[in-house]
């Protein structure tokens, strides 16, 4: 590019004939080049020029007095790297033409033919050419660089590290000053600085506080393209403020996207400098393209990190939630064995028990529930339900742990009916859930409230506390799964950290909505569900309760479980009922007792030894007195694979365990 008419170009000639000299000068007036001029008499004279004047091309003669023309080529060439030279020759000699041009001369001219046109086309041909070799030589050093800085972008082992490390290799080049990357855990949270390097540590924090909203753009952090900002110094602008009082004059931010999501931006900031130009933007956009993976790398380790932590976390509250009932189960057992029949001990052990066996059930029916949801494979089985229905229900299941917590309920409900297209178990399990975890986090004396209204098509269902309280930075995450929030209290109160994720995604499939908020630790929380209410919501009294099942009495019923207790406990309860039980504990004797006991009923677990309950049933139903035999499956697996496993094998029914 030659400078214009504002820019003149400057060309120094080094010439020991003053005529030489002058045809030059007058040549190069009658050129349209706008040229400052300078002169010199010899080689020596030309080297002190040559550093301080900054030149744009220096137009050199072959022939100096006593001095080697190729030695004084060179030596500009190493005093003055960046300027073209020119040389006058005093015949057009194609071997010195060669030799010219392998010690480093842009181009050459006979001085015999030279004219203002010729000597303006060699002028802005060593330009272009030395501009061209200029732009090559940087591109190698711009390539060199960002192999270094890709290297050094994949072993990072932190975002601080990666930031600082980038900052060094590019600083001297690039002329950047400071480095740091925004970062957004998920797509609906706040950014955060992730790592800083060169800079204070609050010189984004303007650009924090107002969203990334700087010098009249839209938010960086929301960019789908890199963003400029410029002026960054002089800008009356509160977005860049702190930038500004870091000194940067110029700040180029380049988003960090991952699947045509953005989840951060990177930015380099300068402050000598008011532009970064087309070509430093360029490198800038394939740092940040690099850097993209070498953040998502970091992320999902990250990731992997946490949910390790989270796993190990889990396994250790579920062993303690699993000893938590089996404790005083083993001791009700012992004060049965030396109760001598009290029937006071004897009650209150039964309600030990049963309450006890309610929670580890429980316990084990969400960890299913958890499995299932994730896997895509629990179904709804709705019906019309009165949200009245469900929340009694719901309130009688956490009503225990409310007593023992020494919290009060209270309860709100419309004095309508309001009527719901919704599955009454997983309903009440969604309030319930609610219920309980209040009443973990609230302390004695305090309060929980349930209070219901309408809102247009939709019913707003709200359970709050006075309990502790939720941290403002845990309630993007408080529906994920296995979270759980520090609060303070002992680790028996935390659970399992899934209650909440089976509020959460209960609510989903039911095409409502659930959210969490809190003032603040020792402020309580509030959980607010939004549920749609059945098409057509009217006046209707609730179906009517089914009856209870008639009691199986006077059958010949066989048990099978390879679990004796099991076993054993079942026929004696059978018996009690008036039946005539038979046991067996695997699957040959199965069948021998099937042919000799001939039953109507048959209990039979599918994980038997040997031979397992599919192919005890398939082979009874091969004879003729078994297909008239109720058969029913009894299993701790209760996916929908195994039901249609099953019912393939021949079972008429499914139970999973425990069996009421």
């Amino acid at each position: 590019m030659i400078p214009s008419r504002q820019q003149p170009l400057r060309i120094l000639v080094v010439d020991d004939d003053e005529l030489d000299r002058l045809a030059v000068r007058r040549c190069l007036q009658q050129s349209t080049l706008h040229v400052r001029l300078q002169q010199a008499s010899s080689a020596t004279e030309a080297l002190e020029l040559a550093p301080e004047g900054h030149f744009d091309c220096i137009l050199l003669d072959y022939y100096l007095p006593g001095e080697d023309s190729l030695d004084a080529l060179r030596e500009l060439n190493e005093t003055a790297p960046g300027t073209p030279v020119v040389i006058f020759t005093g015949r057009g000699d194609e071997d010195i033409a060669v030799e010219l041009m392998k010690a480093g001369a842009a181009d050459y001219l006979p001085k015999a033919s030279l004219t203002a046109e010729r000597l303006e086309t060699a002028v802005r041909h060593a330009l272009r050419v030395w501009k061209d070799a200029e732009a090559r030589q940087r591109a190698e050093s711009l390539l060199r660089l960002l192999s270094h800085a890709a290297q050094h972008l994949l072993q990072a082992g932190d975002a601080q590290e990666l930031v600082q490390g980038l900052l060094e290799e590019i600083r001297g080049p690039l002329g950047v000053d400071g480095c740091f990357v925004v970062l957004s855990d998920r797509p609906d949270s706040p950014p955060r600085l992730a790592a800083i390097a060169g800079l204070p540590g609050d010189a984004a924090s303007s650009l924090l506080e107002t969203g990334g909203e700087a010098s009249g753009e839209d938010s960086i952090f929301a960019a789908g393209e890199p963003v400029q900002l410029k002026d960054v110094g002089r800008a009356d602008d509160p977005g860049t403020a702190s930038l500004r009082a870091a000194g940067v004059r110029v700040c180029a931010c380049h988003p960090l996207r991952a699947d045509d999501e953005g989840f951060g931006t990177l930015c380099f900031a300068s402050r000598d400098k008011d532009t970064f130009p087309p070509e430093d933007q360029d490198f800038l956009r394939t740092v940040a393209h690099y850097a993209t993976s070498a953040f998502q790398r970091l992320r999902h380790i990250e990731q992997m990190r946490e949910s390790d932590r989270r796993k190990d976390e889990f396994l250790a509250t579920l062993a303690h939630e699993l000893r938590d009932p089996l404790a005083p189960l083993g001791n009700v057992l012992e004060l049965i064995k030396h109760s001598h029949g009290d029937a006071g001990v004897l009650r209150m052990a039964q309600e030990t028990m049963e309450r006890q066996l309610g929670q580890l059930v429980q316990l084990v029916d969400d960890l299913l529930d958890v499995a299932r949801i994730t896997r895509d494979q629990l179904q709804l089985r709705r019906q019309r339900l009165e949200l009245k229905a469900v929340i009694d229900r719901a309130t009688e299941m956490a009503s225990p742990l409310i007593d023992a917590a020494g919290v009060t309920l209270e309860v709100s409900l419309p004095e309508e009916p309001v009527w719901l297209d919704a599955d009454p178990v997983r309903l009440t399990q969604v309030f319930g859930n609610l219920l309980i975890n209040a009443s973990k986090f609230t302390e004695a004396n305090g309060r929980i409230m349930l209070a219901a209204e309408r809102q247009d098509d939709e019913v707003v269902v709200i359970v709050s506390d006075t309990g502790i309280g939720i941290p403002q930075d845990k309630l993007r995450s408080i529906f994920d799964l296995f979270t759980q929030v520090p609060h303070g209290q002992p680790r028996s109160q935390s659970g399992l950290g899934i209650g909440l994720t089976l509020v959460a995604r209960l609510v989903a499939m039911h095409g409502g909505t659930v959210e969490a908020s809190s003032a603040g630790r020792g402020k309580g929380s509030r959980f607010v569900v939004r549920l749609p209410l059945s098409a057509g919501n009217s006046q209707e009294s609730p179906a009517a309760p089914d009856e209870e099942p008639a009691r199986v009495a006077g059958r010949r019923i066989l048990v099978v479980d390879d679990n004796r207790d099991s076993t054993a406990s079942l026929a004696m309860l059978l018996e009690m009922a008036g039946n005539t039980v038979r046991e067996a504990y695997d699957g040959p004797e199965a069948i021998e007792a099937a042919r000799e006991f001939r039953p109507d009923v048959l209990l039979l677990d599918i994980g038997l030894p040997t031979l397992d309950g599919y192919e005890v049933c398939r082979r009874i139903r091969e004879e003729p007195w078994g297909r008239e035999v109720l058969i029913a499956a009894l299993s701790g697996w209760g996916q929908p694979e195994d039901r249609r496993k099953s019912q393939a094998a021949g079972f008429d029914r499914h139970m999973v365990k425990p069996v009421k």
